[in-house]
């Protein structure tokens, strides 16, 4: 826990901002004497510590989303009992301000600024494409292991991420967690996804996951540290977290975006935004994730910055 992080940094070209930054690290392994050695966790079914709702949940919620086939069913059931099961249809009760939908309150007592209408799920999708683009189709830098268990995802949006990690590691179940239910129901069956809130509590034991994945939570979180620390306690010794965000602010190294234009005052309101909001949106900017994660007791931390257009 107390080894000094290997950190590398690969710097964007002069005279330009850094659009999205990826912060990978790893929990280390313990040794047999240690206590947290002792912390295994033995592989989960759909009833054990660790549970979400399941995509049959989210037909009997009769959520408004559009599926390939009616008569979907989860490969899980719809018999989870979690506490999360017992949420309530209240999650729903979309507020609207400004003809933009956003989430529902009795999810969290949060703000969080992103919209959950279609005009937003559609630049979600937009965004996934662009990183997969950008990370040259890979969904993970991190060097995790082919037999990996178990795999959460923080912020899954529309659960793409999750669903393409499923794909790709058939054996390891993949948890997807968001404070919107706009996730599709018909999805592999090593996935599901869960309603949370995941600037509070985790609800999960200690060492449950292999690998935890962060995504586009700009504006998302008033305490990183705080959030840190509880993926570190659900991180598996060994285990990796990668934080991948983005800022809002652009820049050019040709001088094509011009002081006042359009692009770079959404940038400057943007950024000023999350100042007010107690919540950054330059996160690409800032040391908060590098500091966070070593502060929580992660090691081996590496950070890469990448130019974005």
């Amino acid at each position: 826990m107390s080894s000094t992080p290997a950190k590398r940094k690969a710097m964007s070209p002069p005279g330009s901002s850094p659009l999205s930054k990826s912060a990978a690290t790893d929990l280390p392994s313990p040794g047999p004497g240690s206590p947290a050695a002792a912390g295994v966790s033995t592989p989960f079914g759909p009833n054990q510590a660790g549970d979400a709702l399941t995509g049959g949940h989210w037909l009997q919620q009769e959520l408004p989303v559009e599926r390939e086939d009616g008569d979907a069913e989860s490969a899980w059931g719809s018999d989870a009992e979690s506490s999360t099961a017992s949420i309530s249809s209240s999650i729903l009760n979309y507020r609207t301000l400004n003809g933009r939908t956003y989430h529902s309150d009795s999810v969290t007592d949060g703000e969080y600024w992103g919209p959950n209408d279609k005009k937003h799920l559609e630049a979600l999708e937009i965004y996934h494409e662009a990183i997969e683009l950008m990370l040259d189709h890979k969904l993970h830098m991190a060097p995790i292991k082919s037999n990996i268990q178990r795999a959460i995802d923080i912020g899954t949006g529309l659960g793409f991420w999750a669903i393409d990690f499923a794909d790709k590691y058939p054996t390891c179940e993949v948890t997807g967690t968001d404070i919107t239910p706009v996730q599709p129901d018909w999805v592999p069956p090593n996935v599901r996804f869960e309603i949370d809130d995941a600037t509070k509590e985790w609800a999960y034991k200690s060492d449950h996951f292999d690998f935890i994945h962060v995504r586009f939570m700009i504006g998302a979180v008033a305490d990183w540290p705080a959030l840190y620390k509880e993926a570190y306690r659900v991180c598996k010794p060994g285990g990796w977290i990668e934080h991948l965000d983005h800022s809002p602010v652009v820049t050019s190294d040709d001088g094509s975006v011009k002081p006042g234009s359009a692009l770079d005052t959404y940038g400057k309101v943007m950024a000023q935004a999350g100042r007010k909001m107690g919540r950054t949106t330059t996160l690409a900017q800032e040391t908060t994730m590098e500091e966070g994660l070593k502060a929580a007791g992660f090691v081996n931390i590496q950070v890469k910055e990448f130019k974005v257009g």
